[in-house]
């Protein structure tokens, strides 16, 4: 599958098509991706609104936390805060509903709780350290900065469910009205984050981590502006440093080899299709089946 996708990535960055199209789409990503030389001279720019607009929100107001929450699912892929999705509904696969459920983090579940993960714990502490301090942080406030993130991630992961009860539908099964949601995180404004998405208001919908739900509430609820600040500030800067130039990338990369155990960084590629899959979904998968499904 990955060679397949290679194939009609590297196609496409040869074309020039029309704007809108799968094809340039695909083609503009990777051409863009590959030129490391723009990425180094751009440094932060991708990225420098996004982080702008973080250190001037009101981030204690559910609306615009909720709107936040929103500008960073759109344009990360996910947000640490919460995230909406459509999907079949698990009581009748032909009606699509929207669901509703705790944000993205960089470590998985247990990796924040088992004690056998200390050691990745205390290499993801390192790893933000070092990225903090690119942000011109002291020593000391980037340690601040960085183990106040890892608490937030704790405590969030802490109440979020188990890969076991993840994979139990009647444990997911929880049909909400948006009022009863609601009542569940009220740091977070969730008509506004549907309205920010270009969502209808809805009438009902899912909850399949309700533990992970009322987790948004516990930290965001009650942290303090900067500690708000700090989290997103790093989910910015980790979901995106493949994507940047250096430091970020190479941070990036050493960090994930340490995680893995390699000795060399994937090739970049292979990369860009890792990342191109988060991105651009939609399109790569449209170009995959015009030439892997012609009847």
């Amino acid at each position: 599958l990955d060679q397949r996708l290679l194939r009609i990535i590297r196609d496409a960055s040869r074309q020039r098509a029309a704007v809108g199209t799968p094809v340039q789409q695909v083609g503009d990503f990777y051409r863009a991706a590959s030129d490391l030389q723009r990425l180094d001279a751009l440094g932060l720019r991708p990225i420098e609104a996004t982080l702008k607009a973080i250190e001037g929100a009101q981030l204690d107001d559910p609306a615009e936390l909720a709107r936040m929450s929103a500008r960073l699912q759109l344009g990360f892929v996910a947000s640490p805060i919460a995230n909406v999705d459509v999907g079949a509904d698990f009581r009748n696969s032909q009606v699509n509903t929207l669901a509703i459920g705790p944000g993205a983090q960089a470590l998985n579940r247990d990796e924040y709780l088992q004690p056998e993960s200390e050691a990745l714990r205390r290499l993801y502490l390192g790893h933000m350290m070092k990225v903090f301090r690119t942000l011109g942080d002291a020593p000391r406030q980037a340690w601040d900065h960085a183990s106040t993130v890892l608490a937030m991630e704790t405590e969030l992961a802490r109440a979020q469910m188990t890969a076991e009860q993840g994979r139990d539908p009647k444990f997911m099964d929880n049909h909400l009205s948006l009022d009863e949601a609601q009542a569940m995180v009220p740091a977070l404004d969730l008509r506004a984050l549907l309205a920010a998405l270009g969502m209808p208001p809805a009438t009902t919908l899912i909850a399949p981590d309700v533990g992970g739900l009322k987790g948004v509430q516990a930290v965001w609820g009650r942290r303090s502006l900067e500690d708000r600040r700090t989290l997103l500030r790093w989910h910015v800067l980790s979901s995106q440093a493949a994507a940047l130039g250096q430091p970020w990338r190479g941070l990036d990369q050493a960090f994930d080899m340490q995680r893995n155990g390699l000795t060399q960084a994937a090739p970049l590629d292979v990369e860009i299709e890792r990342l191109m899959g988060m991105a651009l979904p939609h399109p790569l998968s449209r170009q995959y089946v015009q030439r892997h499904f012609t009847e």
